[in-house]
């Protein structure tokens, strides 16, 4: 079997000597990274200008500055060549592009030009489920996320998550819910949160540090386009008692039906299959 391939700075490298970048880089030594998580499935890379988008628009909050070549085209190019380098064009795949500060240095860097690394790993499915018995989930209460200019970004530093995620098995739960400053809720460990109240769809506004997500802006534009009404409203534990119907979305999932939030038990997830389906649809074409 031969070594798996990685694009660093525009070439292909194999995994032994990729090994070298991770262990010399500010992503492994400070976090000083965002990245970017996208879907490649039936032959398409999903959203990609809206992942591109979203990387240039964040990497100035992190003061790196943006390479001139940075574009979807650029990108397309890359991915599509790891893609296949890997023997991967007919398969569901999960790519990572990270972003990092170049040079060492302490925490005053050397530098704000970038170096970035892609990586890429089978998925199970072309297409989105919904998990056959829904996600049973709580609140994550030991660490609350802050809200400030980097709580929408997705940086290296994801101990929130981990921590949250290590609950969730502690705890026997499929997912966490992560508390804000506030106390309220504004996304689970890897995923945006939506509920659903009678012909209503909520989801929290960015100002309660939620990421700003890419599946979470396409629920938007489905929902906009299908006449739902959909607004961005803070969330809190008392409005998921409420609710009619939870689910959670992210890219590599699609959206994900919660069938118990504490004793909440939720039957309804008619709206979180509508999305599933129209997505679908994106991927067949």
């Amino acid at each position: 079997m031969s070594e798996k391939k990685y694009i660093y700075n525009g070439e292909l490298v194999t995994a032994s000597e990729i090994c070298d970048i991770v262990f010399s880089n500010r992503a492994f030594k400070f976090g000083d990274s965002l990245f970017e998580t996208i879907r490649y499935s039936n032959r398409n890379i999903l959203f990609l200008p809206n992942h591109i988008s979203r990387l240039k628009l964040n990497m100035p909050n992190l003061k790196m500055k943006i390479p001139s070549y940075f574009s979807t085209e650029y990108f397309l190019d890359k991915i599509s060549t790891v893609i296949f380098a890997n023997n991967y064009q007919d398969k569901s795949v999960k790519i990572r592009l990270t972003v990092f500060r170049k040079g060492s240095g302490a925490y005053y860097p050397e530098s704000n030009e970038v170096d970035y690394v892609i990586d890429v790993e089978l998925l199970e499915n072309t297409f989105y489920n919904l998990p056959s018995n829904g996600l049973v989930v709580d609140v994550f209460k030991d660490i609350l996320k802050p809200i400030d200019r980097l709580s929408n970004i997705k940086t290296g530093n994801s101990l929130l998550y981990v921590l949250a995620s290590i609950n969730k098995d502690i705890a026997r739960l499929d997912d966490c819910l992560i508390l804000n400053t506030s106390g309220r809720i504004c996304e689970a460990t890897s995923s945006n949160i939506f509920i659903v109240k009678g012909n209503m769809i909520m989801t929290p506004p960015d100002t309660e540090g939620c990421v700003r997500g890419i599946m979470r802006d396409q629920i938007k534009k489905i929902a906009e386009s299908n006449k739902f009404m959909l607004y961005e409203n803070p969330l809190t534990i008392h409005s998921l008692i409420s609710a009619d119907e939870v689910f959670i979305t992210n890219t590599i999932q699609g959206p994900q039906w919660i069938r118990q939030f504490q004793s909440r038990i939720y039957e309804q997830k008619k709206v979180t299959q509508f999305f599933v389906e129209v997505l679908n649809e994106m991927i067949r074409k």
